[in-house]
């Protein structure tokens, strides 16, 4: 599985849909682009090794970043995201809440392990 699959299960993910309409974008958001949306970025790929040499399995860590004018919505579209990747079956490591002041948007970040 791929960054391109994650964002697969949540546009197919009718929640995910119904909040972002399709506002998901890779590692940075187009400018003017309106909140809600969901940004995903890949943060390492680790060759898992075994004394004998190389395991094959490639974990890759990815966050998603989900964003919302308000609380409530962000709330909303992180419960509908985590939904959506859990169903998937992908492993969340952890989640974090955060308000970003510049841009007056709340957002949740959540740290994901895919596994190949």
């Amino acid at each position: 599985m791929e960054l391109e699959d994650v964002r697969d299960a949540l546009v197919e993910f009718q929640p995910v849909t119904a909040l972002v309409a399709g506002s998901i974008y890779y590692l940075q958001v187009p400018e003017n682009s309106a909140a809600p949306y969901i940004v995903l970025k890949r943060i390492s790929t680790e060759p898992q090794r075994s004394l004998t040499g190389s395991t094959g399995e490639e974990p890759t860590q990815f966050i998603v970043e989900c964003w919302a004018p308000t609380y409530t919505a962000v709330i909303r579209l992180r419960d509908a995201a985590r939904a959506a990747l859990e169903q998937a079956g992908l492993q969340m490591q952890l989640e974090a809440e955060e308000y970003d002041s510049v841009v007056r948007l709340h957002s949740v970040v959540q740290h994901w392990i895919l596994w190949d």
